[in-house]
């Protein structure tokens, strides 16, 4: 993982977090350690049981790391920036338990 990036534990595994304090997520997940969770929870009720979830907009990857936790059998994330693309991709590799 980047030793630049904030690191912190979440219900996802340790994730890495944008650099800006004030960004909205990255003070959801230090304080709560999660982030979409519940959103994560519906999918995952609502979807055929192994079904393949696309994330558009992943940022740092906090619902796709959640369906996948929750049974999806592959996660497709899509993140169009920079800086959170290096993030995402670091947290999925870091804590997907599917393929990606």
């Amino acid at each position: 993982m980047d030793t630049n990036a904030p690191v912190r534990e979440t219900v996802y595994g340790p994730m890495a977090l944008p650099d800006d304090p004030t960004d909205l997520i990255r003070r959801f997940l230090e304080s709560y350690g999660e982030w979409g969770y519940l959103e994560a929870l519906i999918v995952s009720q609502l979807a055929r049981p192994g079904a393949r979830v696309v994330d558009v907009g992943a940022f740092i990857g906090t619902f796709g790391l959640g369906v996948a936790a929750l049974g999806a059998s592959q996660v497709v994330a899509v993140e169009p920036s920079a800086e959170p693309f290096r993030l995402l991709e670091q947290n999925f590799r870091s804590n997907c338990s599917v393929p990606y």
